[in-house]
């Protein structure tokens, strides 16, 4: 599942073994350094599409300080999915707020629930009847995912 192919480290799902309900055993690869800033750097030549995978790059350090979803392709959509998630320590008050009408940053779509009213309050359980970690979604505009993509290179500095 992981191994070096043409000179390039592969990484991917178990293709040759069943599991029950279709299941697929895959990778998940985490840093075992703490950073609290920095640029960080993800080049692929390629990733995967389709029906039930999930690929990913975010920086994470739950249940507190929140995580970026740098990269994060769903299943069979053609865009990239962005989102902030914040997550509340017992009275904490002071959490992120997304304004709707931030064009500079942010040039894609903002994420929606089932009311189609904007994610902008970044805390995952924003919304009292919520029982997704939404925190603040874009969606990049089309063709930032999926086959269209051949090469990116995404970077995030915090």
């Amino acid at each position: 599942m992981i191994g070096i192919q043409n000179g390039k480290v592969y990484m991917g799902a178990d293709h040759t073994n069943s599991y029950p309900n279709s299941a697929r055993l895959s990778v998940q690869i985490e840093s075992t350094t703490r950073f609290n800033s920095g640029l960080f750097i993800l080049s692929l030549d390629h990733m995967p599409t389709g029906p039930g995978v999930w690929p990913a790059f975010w920086t994470i350090n739950r249940p507190y300080e929140g995580e970026i979803d740098v990269l994060e392709g769903i299943s069979n959509l053609t865009y990239n999915s962005i989102s902030l998630h914040q997550w509340k320590k017992d009275n904490d008050t002071d959490l992120c707020i997304m304004k709707n009408n931030d064009t500079q940053f942010f040039n894609g779509t903002w994420g929606t629930d089932w009311t189609h009213e904007p994610y902008l309050d970044c805390y995952g359980h924003a919304r009292s009847n919520s029982t997704v970690m939404a925190g603040c979604g874009i969606s990049a505009p089309q063709r930032t995912f999926n086959t269209d993509l051949v090469l990116i290179v995404w970077e995030v500095i915090f």
